[in-house]
Parts: structure tokens; sequence; C-alpha cells
């Protein structure tokens, strides 16, 4: 499995690198889409990883495109919104066997709306429901649970905003700048794996035998606390959830014990050093404390890994979530939790999610 998630890291740089280059092709489609449909803001409709992905985006995308970028599940758009006339409907799923996804856009269609379906796999389930699908160019997928998928899919929510920006906010010199950014986060993916890796072996012993975890970032890094969280969760099965570093102090940090482990990301903005206070209050109480941020080599506390790389907040997740990703997929492995309780059989068998 090691070797599969060195494969996955070699390729996952690749492919994000090629749709970078290939990014006018890439957006072709959901941009011609979009200035076609005389709309001006965005609901982009996800669940599951899609939903994190955009959740991550979002504050970069609504930095940089000059209109208004909403995020709801597919339930909740589905059941309880109402169709927005002004505003420009994306569905995501990434495998496109989604069935509340399906439902969103017959809820779309039913309404006399553009029902685009964005997917990694067009010739998915989705296909069949949506009026146009597009490929955001993840490839194959071959690590369980959407990694790869994941970085891809913020990286075209980011380029379709700066696209969308171009003709409303920035200027040639500003789009130009922003794509220099985009590209230098994800040149970074190389070395962020490669001291994750070593963060891993140097945390091995306290990471193989969690038992609850929490995940602390604020606005884009919400996003990543929560994709984390969900990683984590859904792979090596312990109770882990998400917070904003307020909320965290609100509630959830009272069930606080030696027992607990707690990752802190830094935003890399104003919020830096009440993060690091958060993560120095954790570990006064025993638990496992992990400190995640950007900046200068601080090799004396293995606790800490902080990335020497040059990354905006916006532009976070792509140098933080191949952390969680490949943590998870580690302790997974070594851990033999890829398979499920024998009576999680009897909780498939009763509800359905996915069509195939």
């Amino acid at each position: 499995m090691e070797e599969t998630m060195e494969t996955y890291v070699l390729e996952s740089s690749e492919t994000l690198n090629n749709n970078f280059e290939n990014k006018a092709a890439l957006l072709k489609e959901i941009t011609k889409a979009y200035i076609e449909s005389g709309k001006e803001n965005i609901c982009i409709v996800a669940s599951g990883s899609s939903y994190n992905s955009a959740l991550c985006a979002l504050p970069y995308m609504n930095k940089v495109s000059g209109v208004n970028v909403e995020l709801l599940s597919p339930y909740t758009f589905t059941n309880y919104k109402k169709i927005k006339e002004n505003t420009f409907y994306m569905i995501i799923s990434q495998g496109g066997e989604s069935i509340n996804s399906i439902e969103a856009m017959e809820y779309l269609k039913k309404n006399g709306q553009l029902a685009v379906g964005v997917t990694g796999n067009v010739n998915s389930s989705l296909k069949d429901h949506a009026d146009i699908v597009i490929d955001y160019g993840v490839g194959e997928e071959k690590v369980g649970y959407v990694t790869k998928g994941v970085v891809t899919l913020i990286l075209f929510l980011d380029l379709f905003a700066v696209y969308i920006g171009k003709n409303n906010i920035l200027s040639e010199e500003e789009t130009v700048k922003e794509l220099k950014y985009i590209q230098r986060a994800i040149s970074y993916y190389p070395i962020v794996c490669e001291k994750s890796y070593k963060f891993i072996e140097d945390n091995y012993a306290r990471l193989s035998i969690m038992k609850q975890s929490y995940v602390i970032g604020n606005e884009t890094c919400f996003g990543i606390a929560n994709e984390a969280a969900l990683k984590i969760g859904e792979t090596i099965c312990i109770p882990s959830s998400a917070h904003e570093s307020e909320e965290f102090l609100h509630g959830p940090n009272l069930q606080l014990d030696p027992g607990y482990t707690v990752f802190v990301l830094d935003g890399n903005d104003t919020t830096s050093n009440r993060s690091k206070q958060i993560y120095n209050a954790v570990k006064s109480v025993g638990s496992a404390a992990y400190y995640i941020a950007t900046g200068k080599e601080n090799e004396e506390n293995s606790t800490q890994i902080i990335l020497p790389v040059d990354v905006k907040h916006e532009l976070l997740p792509f140098v933080y979530l191949p952390i969680f990703q490949l943590l998870a997929n580690r302790i997974t492995t070594d851990l033999h939790r890829w398979e499920k309780h024998p009576m999680f059989k009897h909780f498939r068998e009763n509800i359905k999610s996915k069509m195939k």
C-alpha cells in the first residue's frame, strides 16, 4: 500500500501540474456554460469530499471571482431551498453516482434550470440526468476515498474563479499574479509529501493509537479541517470532528483528556497567534497535540510540521491536505482497517446513497 501511496503522490503532483498547464481546455466548458447562462452568482451543490473540496476553495473563489459563491449540500438544496433566478448552479459528484446529487439535478430541471454536472467520471450515472457534464480532470483514482480527487477539484474551482474574475474585477496583471500564486502552491506538493512522511514516522507511536481526534482551523483551514476529519473518520474509523478555533473553545474543548489527538492548522494570517495558543493549551492537558504551519523549520519539536513553503491563506489546501491523506492511508493500512465491521453490511443493505 505504501508503494501505492508513493505512486499516488507522483500522479497527484503530475495531474495538478498538467491540469494547470492545460487550464484553458480544462475550464472551457464550465466557463462557456457560466457565461451563456447569463447568471451572475454561483451556487455549488456537493456532498462528502466534494463538499469539503468546495469548502476549501470557497474563500478564494469569493475573493477573486467578483461574484457571490455559495455552497449547499444536495439534500438541503433539494428539500429546503428555492431556486434563485440569478444563480448558476453546479452539481459536483466526484464519482458521479451519488443519489442526492442526481436528485439535485432533477430538482433543477423540474424548475426549468440548467443542470450542470461536474464529475471525475463523465460515464457515470450523472450523465443520464445532467444537461451538461463536465470533467474536472482527476483521471483515474487509484487510492480509495477520493484522495487525488480532492486536490484536483480544488484546483479546478480555484482556476474557474480566476477566469470569472478576469472578466469582473481582476486586471490582466492581477490575473497573471493569481495564476502564479496557484502554480507555486501546487509546485510544493512533493516537498509537502516528503515532510509528511517524516512527520508520520516521528510521531508514529501516538498516531497509531488515536482513539478520537479534533482538527482545528479557520476560514480556508476550516475546509481543510472538515476534509481531514472526514478522512480520519472514514478510514481509521475513529470519531473525528472539525472546529473553528473559537468554536472549539466553546464546548468541544471540555472533552479534552490525555487520550485525545488534536491537529491545529495555522492559517498563515491574523489568526496564527491564537492557533499557537490553542496548540500549547492542548499540550498542557497531556493530549497528543500537533501543529501544522508554513515558515521556517523547527526541528526541535517533532509534534510540529513546519512546511518550508510560501503559500497564502486561501491556497493552503494544496500543502495541508496531503498530510492527512498520507496519514490516514498509513495508519489505516497498518491497522488493517480498510475492511469495516462485519455488521456494517446490514447498514448498506438497508440504506442506499450511491447509484452503483
